[in-house]
């Protein structure tokens, strides 16, 4: 089985706590890191890329769009997806325009990163 790299952008203790918890009890998963601030990963010299990365809605409105395009350059193959507190796939051509590649409510992370993980792997030819 081939394993997806996790990295969460999330200043929210409350959640990021029980998401690396769940990360951890999934095999597919290897959880790269929890970081607070944009700024750190785009400054920072990453050993490992992310395949995938979860971005808390408000580090976007916090450290604007620019950051995020900054990480699409430096990470040009991963998946982007905005964790949020709605769970209506409205967001999607929200998401689209504004860099992500979809959306994950928190209220059901679980299932979601599941279909996540399963699209990745179909996507990239992995089992």
């Amino acid at each position: 089985m081939s394993i997806i790299k996790l990295l969460v952008f999330d200043e929210n203790t409350e959640f990021r706590e029980p998401l690396e918890q769940y990360t951890q009890t999934v095999p597919a998963i290897r959880l790269l890191g929890v970081k607070t601030a944009v700024q750190d990963a785009i400054d920072g010299d990453d050993a490992e890329a992310p395949d995938l990365v979860l971005f808390a809605t408000a580090l976007v409105s916090a450290e604007g769009e620019g950051s995020l395009s900054e990480l699409r350059n430096k990470w040009p193959e991963a998946l982007f997806y905005r964790l949020t507190v709605f769970d209506d796939s409205g967001l999607d051509e929200y998401d689209y325009i504004e860099g992500f590649d979809g959306s994950v409510p928190r209220s059901n992370i679980e299932e979601h990163l599941t279909a996540i993980i399963e699209t990745f792997k179909c996507a990239n030819d992995l089992s």
